[in-house]
């Protein structure tokens, strides 16, 4: 008897020792996934975080690193202009946490998607570049191509406003390429802004978050002496507030708000009332929107020059009715590692120039109310 009893607690021990080892094995995948995604966290956020201790701090940098692909030599534009991995890494490692400036290394182009609301529709078509290019044209008749040179000879030859069609009291309007907020170390860059133009033109992308995208969209288009339409509409990128894909906003009765806003009248600053509001949608209600890209021509970033198209859309037939194409000089900056800066290029025509919300108002008239 005492033998069985002696059997049945040694059995019953490696049964509690099973069952203790597995807890242990299930804690420590738990423990392991946490530390994973903590990692991955820490990564997509660029190793940024202070409260990481230095070996999670070094590990941070060196996954990055990893992460980080080779440069390819056929997408010369994506990559910053001292896209390094292993000069990134070793900055990193030789310099202060945190330090901002080691990311010039890591520098690539973020894509910025469009999102076309009727897919059955057939795609839009940009137009083509001109066959010789203006380069090719420069080049017979001069021995060396300047900057300078270049510059005016795709300003004259490729550059303007071509108006197909007006259309008159639109109320709405739709962003079909929502763009993002550049970063300085972007603008001191000559290649990784797909449109230096467009971004340090459009200032409502330059001094918000991204996570305050739609509402600062809304009141340069909506709220007056900003903006001229009754709504305006844009697909949310950033922002998790919203659960729906798409974010309306709209203008409202000056009387039912107390808030105001501050603004420019007759070239003094003013109160005004804000009469913002914002709303989920699920359809694109808008009949208009516009999208935009960056163009390249032979030798334009090498030559400190950047081109853009601004494209005005019918969405129900994703026809063009108006397209603005503009290039950028960039100006000189005290930057000692790229001597560029896009913020303050110099557009064709310089110092007249349109701003692309101004082009959008001279193509679809706001509905007056």
């Amino acid at each position: 008897m005492k033998y069985l009893e002696f059997k049945f607690l040694i059995q019953s021990f490696g049964v509690f020792a099973v069952a203790l080892s597995s807890c242990a094995g299930f804690a420590n995948a738990a423990a392991s996934s946490k530390a994973a995604t903590a990692l991955r966290n820490a990564v997509d956020d660029g190793c940024n975080s202070y409260a990481l201790s230095l070996g999670q701090y070094t590990e941070c940098i060196e996954q990055r690193a990893r992460e980080l692909p080779p440069l390819d030599p056929a997408k010369r534009e994506h990559f910053g202009e001292l896209y390094d991995p292993a000069r990134y890494l070793q900055c990193k490692k030789d310099g202060y946490r945190n330090d901002m400036g080691c990311d010039r290394y890591a520098l690539r182009r973020i894509e910025q998607p469009e999102y076309w609301p009727y897919p059955d529709v057939p795609p839009m078509k940009w137009p083509e570049a001109p066959t010789p290019s203006v380069y090719e044209q420069l080049k017979k008749k001069h021995l060396v191509v300047t900057a300078k040179d270049y510059f005016e000879a795709l300003c004259k030859a490729e550059a303007g406003e071509f108006i197909f069609k007006t259309v008159e009291n639109v109320e709405g309007i739709y962003e079909i390429r929502p763009s993002r907020r550049s970063t300085d170390l972007e603008f001191q860059d000559r290649y990784v802004l797909e449109d230096p133009w467009n971004a340090s033109s459009s200032r409502w992308r330059i001094f918000q978050s991204d996570a305050k995208y739609w509402e600062s969209f809304g009141n340069h288009f909506v709220q007056p002496n900003h903006g001229k339409f009754q709504f305006a509409e844009t697909p949310i990128t950033a922002e998790r507030k919203f659960s729906s894909r798409l974010v309306h906003a709209y203008r409202y009765s000056d009387k039912s708000t107390a808030r105001t806003i501050t603004s420019v009248l007759d070239g003094k600053f003013v109160q005004i009332p804000y009469v913002v509001a914002w709303k989920e949608i699920k359809n694109v209600t808008a009949n208009f929107g516009f999208t935009w890209r960056g163009i390249q021509r032979p030798h334009d970033r090498k030559m400190d020059i950047a081109g853009s198209e601004l494209a005005i859309v019918d969405l129900r037939s994703n026809e063009i009715i108006a397209l603005r194409r503009d290039f950028v000089q960039t100006g000189k900056s005290s930057n000692t590692f790229t001597g560029v800066n896009w913020e303050t290029a110099a557009p064709c025509g310089w110092p007249k120039m349109v701003l692309p919300s101004d082009f959008i108002n001279k193509v679809l008239k706001p509905h007056a109310r």
